[in-house]
C-alpha cells in the first residue's frame, strides 16, 4: 500500500510540474488525498482539495460499521488475503486489490494512530512538509468518514499555511444520499462540484 503513495505519487507530482507551468491543484479521494503526505515532492503541490480522506483506524467510524470493519480487517482480511492473493473489492464496496497492499491497509486500521504508528513508515515525516493550502470535505452520511476520522488525519498535515475542514451536509447537496463515493456523481456538478472548483481556484501559492 505504501508503495503508490511514496513512489507512484511522487512520480505523477513530478510529471505534471514538469509539463505544467501554471498552479497545480490535487484533488485526492479518500487514500488519494493523504497519499501526497507521505510523498517527499508534496512541495509542488500549489492547492490540495481532499474528499473523505479520512485516518483508517476503525474505532472512528460510525456505528454499526465500525464493527463490521473490525471483523472484517481484524481477522477475515488477512485469511481471504493470503488465501486469494488478493482481497475481493466487493466485501467492501470497492475494487479488488492486490493482497500484500490489502494486508498492510488492514495492519494499519487496527492502529489507533493508523498509519502514523507504523513504525516502518519513516516517509510519515513528509506530512511536516507540506505546506500548501488544502481542505477536507467531510460528508455527512459517510460512515468511514466521520468527524473524528477526517479531523484526525487533517491533524497530521500541519505544515500547511491554511487547513480547512468542509462539511458537506445532504440538505445543502439537496440529496438523500452520498456515502463515501458519492461525491464524484454528476448530479452534483453544479453544487458540490462547483464549490470544489471556486476554492481550487483560489490565489495559487509560490512552491517553494
Amino acid at each position: 500500500m505504501r508503495d503508490w503513495c511514496t513512489l507512484d505519487v511522487p512520480s505523477v507530482l513530478a510529471w505534471a510540474a514538469r509539463i505544467n507551468a501554471g498552479p497545480l491543484a490535487w484533488v485526492g479521494h479518500s487514500m488519494g488525498g493523504f497519499a501526497t503526505g507521505l510523498a517527499h515532492n508534496n512541495h509542488l503541490i500549489d492547492r490540495q482539495l481532499n474528499v473523505a480522506t479520512l485516518s483508517g483506524y476503525w474505532g472512528h467510524m460510525a456505528r454499526p460499521e465500525r464493527y463490521r470493519v473490525r471483523l472484517l480487517m481484524g481477522y477475515g482480511a488477512p485469511v481471504l488475503g493470503r488465501i486469494l492473493g488478493y482481497f475481493p473489492g466487493f466485501l467492501i464496496g470497492g475494487e479488488d486489490l492486490p493482497g500484500p497492499a490489502f494486508l498492510e491497509w488492514a495492519r494499519w486500521c487496527m492502529l489507533p494512530g493508523f498509519l502514523f504508528d507504523d513504525p516502518t513508515l519513516g516517509e510519515t515525516a513528509n506530512f511536516a512538509r507540506f505546506r500548501a493550502p488544502i481542505r477536507f470535505a467531510q460528508i455527512e452520511d459517510d460512515p468511514w468518514g466521520t468527524p473524528a476520522a477526517v479531523g484526525d488525519m487533517a491533524s497530521h498535515f500541519t505544515g500547511s499555511i491554511e487547513r480547512s475542514i468542509w462539511t458537506v451536509r445532504l440538505a445543502d447537496a439537496g440529496s438523500a444520499r452520498i456515502g463515501h463515493v458519492g461525491f464524484f456523481r454528476s448530479e452534483f456538478r453544479d453544487t458540490l462540484w462547483r464549490l470544489a472548483a471556486d476554492w481550487l481556484d483560489g490565489a495559487p501559492v509560490a512552491r517553494g
